[in-house]
């Protein structure tokens, strides 16, 4: 039996809000309020196609937001319906969320609303009343559901905690007790890829689905600063020293820099080839290596001078074939030691393995994976390297040698991974 999984993020559109609208009459000064419904949100659908025989259909994309519903306008028109997003899977694909299954798309053409649109704000014509005859006011549309799922994992040394943040939650857990020290959730949202301060005091936390970043007491969850930017925060990444946080976003071609003390952006890198997907620094802190939509490779930024220095391509992917991808390298990381840089190939479904002794690094092996390896993560003493897949690779021997898996033996398909020294015992 063929198995295929991927792990998607899932957001229906918003309501359009309620129109504020008087007619407007020959000889009637004061018309009467007027205003339109809001449309409703569009819903995220999964359907299943007898067609497909696996999941390749949804290519490297990983978020899914349905269209926002249009606001109504005079004359009592209704705002159009925000559009669906349509997703085909193969017969027999089970959806999940993050603890149980919530649809089993079992013929040709089930179909399942992972994801429900907002409804739209009612107009002023609405709230008109004997006494009350021309409202200035109408109703916003609602926002649209959204699927809670785990998007960020970072753990501080220095404090002894560990931190998850989901589309709607952030929270503390203590790894001594295994306790929850604190949960939070900002706007009603939450938080992409984070970072942590290395003392620790401090997250830098990338809003989901808002522009922008959220600065945050690593030991209260209370909110210190937020930062405004460009495109859909993805992921923060402190440098070394602690002074410097990078900021990338989805559908922005810039990166930013924040200054830790002042939390207010003091450089930008670029523009980038490209929309920024996941990036690392090098071991200064200085240096930015990125990976680019439409690239399988990365580019390089100065952090300092804010200048685009290079750009590093894998020879053998077309510049067409990677187009069709979204991402199509969707991971970057430095080995613990920075001699080497290992970078993803969603296009080929492999690992590219980069000397950084030298300067641009250069090619030096290519790792085959079962699938698109999209982050990649190290294991603190640089040993093994894990890819989104649940692979295990040894780093040295350039193969994989296991799989990670959960407490019933399945293995582990996860983009967040950190590892954790019980006692002398690192455990991933």
């Amino acid at each position: 039996m063929f198995h295929d999984r991927a792990r998607i993020s899932v957001q229906a559109g918003r309501g359009g809000d309620g129109g504020l609208s008087f007619r407007r009459e020959k000889f009637v000064p004061k018309g009467g309020p007027d205003g339109g419904d809001g449309g409703r949100g569009g819903d995220v659908l999964l359907i299943a196609d007898h067609d497909l025989r696996d999941l390749s259909s949804l290519g490297s994309k990983r978020v899914f937001k349905a269209g926002r519903g249009e606001p109504g306008r005079g004359s009592g028109k209704h705002g159009a319906d925000g559009a669906d997003v349509e997703l085909h899977v193969p017969i027999g694909t089970q959806v999940f969320t993050e603890d149980q299954i919530v649809a089993d798309l079992a013929a040709s053409g089930a179909r399942v609303a992972v994801a429900r649109g907002g409804a739209g704000g009612r107009g002023n014509r609405h709230f008109a009343t004997p006494t009350r005859q021309t409202p200035r006011f109408a109703e916003t549309g609602l926002p649209g559901e959204e699927a809670e799922l785990v998007r960020g994992i970072a753990a501080s040394e220095a404090t002894g905690r560990l931190f998850i943040s989901t589309t709607r939650r952030l929270a503390a857990i203590d790894l001594n007790s295994g306790r929850p020290v604190w949960e939070k959730s900002y706007s009603s949202h939450c938080c992409d890829r984070i970072s942590v301060s290395p003392d620790g005091q401090t997250v830098y936390a990338p809003a989901f689905g808002a522009s922008r970043w959220y600065v945050i007491s690593a030991a209260t969850g209370d909110l210190r600063n937020t930062i405004t930017g460009m495109g859909w925060p993805r992921q923060a990444a402190y440098s070394p020293d602690g002074q410097r946080v990078a900021l990338g976003a989805w559908e922005s071609e810039t990166l930013d820099v924040a200054d830790t003390a002042s939390h207010e952006v003091v450089k930008t890198v670029g523009p980038f080839s490209g929309f920024l997907c996941p990036f690392t620094l090098n071991s200064k802190g200085n240096t930015v290596f990125a990976n680019v939509d439409g690239l399988v490779g990365f580019e390089v930024g100065d952090m300092q001078t804010g200048l685009l220095l290079d750009t590093v391509i894998v020879d053998d992917v077309g510049k067409e074939e990677a187009a069709q991808y979204e991402c199509p390298s969707h991971g970057i990381g430095f080995s613990p030691d920075f001699r080497e840089l290992w970078v993803a190939d969603g296009v080929r479904n492999r690992v590219h393995v980069f000397d950084a002794t030298t300067y641009p690094p250069v090619a030096s092996a290519a790792i085959e994976m079962p699938d698109q390896p999209l982050w990649i993560t190290f294991s603190r003493n640089g040993d093994y390297v894990y890819p989104a897949t649940g692979d295990v690779i040894d780093a040295k021997a350039r193969k994989i040698v296991g799989s990670l898996t959960d407490e019933t033996g399945a293995k582990v398909i996860s983009e967040q991974v950190v590892e954790v020294d019980w006692h002398g015992t690192p455990t991933p």
